[in-house]
């Protein structure tokens, strides 16, 4: 029996609709979409997220975390993050985490279903991409705060700024003496000479 089936993008949710010869279409709104591929191995990698990758295995029936690039400990905030939610959603089992042997790296075991009709690859992939999608609303923000930081040091308002001489140089000032070197167990004496002044 053969079907035919049609994608259509938009701005908003993805529709699917799906053509059988024999009975009614059916049309599939699909909420979200995510950055999915698939290594030589089978493994599917998630790359959307923009801290950690994560990894789902589907013949060991795990899930992992590792570090976007680099070494950093922010990393792990986000696995935990990630972690918790897919406990929540009682995808994994959580006694299973543990550090991987990647540096920044965790991993977890997958829930086994006790249904055969059920998938745990779809069902994980599905408390993925959820997390994904709430995760990026955390970020778009973030990087807004970001580029208006920026913007507000490389293009100040006016009113935010000073023209050079507007306020006016004093020889000195603050308790810092200009070009002085402070030696250890002489900080009282500078301090005395510098109130004589």
């Amino acid at each position: 029996m053969s079907i035919k089936v049609k994608v259509v993008k938009g701005d908003g949710p993805i529709d699917v609709t799906i053509y059988k010869k024999s009975a009614p279409s059916i049309t599939v709104k699909i909420p979200f979409e995510i950055d999915i591929a698939r290594t030589i191995d089978g493994q599917i990698l998630v790359k959307d997220h923009p801290e950690i990758d994560i990894v789902i295995d589907p013949l060991k029936n795990k899930i992992m975390t590792m570090n976007k690039e680099g070494f950093d400990y922010e990393s792990y905030g986000h696995s935990d993050e990630f972690f918790n939610a897919m406990h929540k959603a009682k995808i994994i089992e959580p006694d299973s985490i543990k550090a991987s042997n990647v540096f920044g790296s965790f991993e977890a075991l997958i829930r086994k279903p006790i249904l055969d009709s059920e998938d745990s690859l779809q069902q994980t992939l599905l408390t993925v991409a959820r997390f994904i999608v709430k995760e990026r609303d955390f970020f778009n923000y973030t990087s807004d705060i970001k580029k208006e930081m920026e913007k507000r040091l490389f293009a100040p308002e006016d009113h935010e700024t000073t023209e050079l001489g507007e306020i006016p140089h004093e020889e000195a000032k603050g308790s810092i003496v200009p070009g002085l070197v402070r030696r250890f167990g002489q900080g009282y004496y500078y301090i005395y000479e510098g109130k004589q002044k």
